[in-house]
């Protein structure tokens, strides 16, 4: 189970660090000036493609990283949860139309104990909210597993905004910060992004202790 987390922390941290890595390499001076030019359409552009893009299972850290880079630290938080917040609710509905079989059949393995964590006794709204402050649990595939289990929607959509906020507001900081590297901003926003991950897996640890609902999906 230490192993999962490990590995599912290192795939966490390479698609921040390609996505930084991106955002020194693209010209992004030139591209928030594009943006300045096109301020309407710019924002509606962003939120279209966090609506749609992880619907394919596209990373959704990279998207929140690019927000923060062009659109900074509180437009680009603003942005990014209105496009999650679509999206989650298109994913939703997608995965009630598609069913149970083919939502567990397209996502796999750690997805799948998802949908047994969601499947067992409890309060819904609670289990959601756990997860979505837990960054380790693949936002895509939790999208998918509510959508085809017994989850109302309006616990989905009102645990999804709460559990996505801290995450968004950390990941577009790294994102604004990660174009001064060498400034002690980007170091706070790093250390930050760490805290996140290992607090929210150490209040899960603690939830389930006195909780029996996620007792049996340690690695989730």
């Amino acid at each position: 189970m230490k192993q999962t987390r490990l590995l599912k922390f290192a795939i966490i941290a390479a698609i921040m660090l390609v996505a930084v890595f991106l955002m020194q390499k693209i010209g992004v001076s030139e591209l928030r000036e594009l943006i300045g030019e096109h301020v309407l359409f710019a924002p509606i552009i962003y939120v279209l493609c966090f609506a749609i893009l992880p619907i394919f299972l596209f990373p959704v850290p990279v998207l929140a990283v690019v927000a923060g880079a062009v659109f900074g630290l509180f437009a680009g938080s603003l942005y990014t949860i209105i496009g999650a917040m679509i999206n989650s609710v298109l994913m939703f509905y997608i995965a009630r139309f598609l069913g149970f079989r083919t939502v567990s059949a397209f996502t796999q393995n750690s997805k799948s104990k998802i949908l047994k964590t969601l499947g067992e006794p409890g309060g819904k709204f609670s289990l959601i909210l756990i997860l979505r402050l837990m960054p380790l649990v693949p936002y895509n595939a939790l999208n998918y597993a509510c959508g085809v289990m017994n989850v109302s929607l309006r616990d989905y959509v009102v645990a999804t905004f709460v559990g996505i906020v801290p995450a968004t507001f950390i990941m577009v900081n790294l994102g604004e910060k990660a174009l001064d590297m060498r400034s002690n901003g980007f170091i706070i926003a790093c250390v930050l992004m760490a805290a996140l991950v290992v607090l929210s897996s150490w209040g899960a640890k603690k939830i389930r202790a006195k909780r029996g609902d996620l007792g049996n999906n340690a690695d989730l």
